[in-house]
């Protein structure tokens, strides 16, 4: 419950709209990269789509370190590296998909489709939790302090908590 509490502040409803306009670009670039190599120069398809996936998620961590998670304070080579790690992960997740929805009979572009729908909500939750996390909010059973690794943690068990 405190995960979808926290999602409906109108901060993080905002932050994920504009991570989700952000996605949609990085989804035409990710196509497009994908067909290019894929159906116009008949490279493997999932090396194709895993160049796709490259310059796509390059161009998203651009748009969302200058214009989703602008009040971040960690350095730029860090937020890349760890953008692009939860990437990666978020790739894998996404190939496996493909595979599994190709093998019930899903066209290679709709299976893409799906999985990038899937993997959405892995790359917005980690990337705004470690990645960007200057706005997150994290829960303790402790006193509230402040944390080395995120900026504000509210304990849970306070009567004033509102999460």
């Amino acid at each position: 419950m405190l995960f979808i509490t926290y999602f409906l502040k109108k901060e993080n409803i905002v932050s994920l709209a504009k991570f989700a306009i952000t996605g949609t670009i990085g989804l035409a670039i990710d196509f497009f990269i994908t067909w290019l190599l894929r159906d116009a120069l008949f490279i493997n398809s999932y090396f194709a789509s895993g160049c796709g996936f490259v310059v796509a998620a390059s161009s998203n961590y651009c748009i969302n370190s200058k214009w989703t998670f602008k009040k971040t304070r960690d350095s730029a080579i860090r937020k890349f590296v760890l953008f692009f790690a939860i990437s990666l992960l978020g790739l894998a997740f996404s190939l496996f998909l493909i595979r599994v929805f190709q093998s019930f009979g899903i066209s290679f572009y709709i299976s893409k489709a799906l999985a990038i729908g899937f993997v959405f909500i892995w790359n917005f939750s980690a990337n705004k939790a470690l990645t960007f996390r200057s706005s997150m909010v994290i829960l303790s059973n402790n006193a509230e302090t402040k944390s080395p690794i995120n900026p504000l943690v509210i304990n849970a068990n306070a009567p004033n908590a509102n999460i």
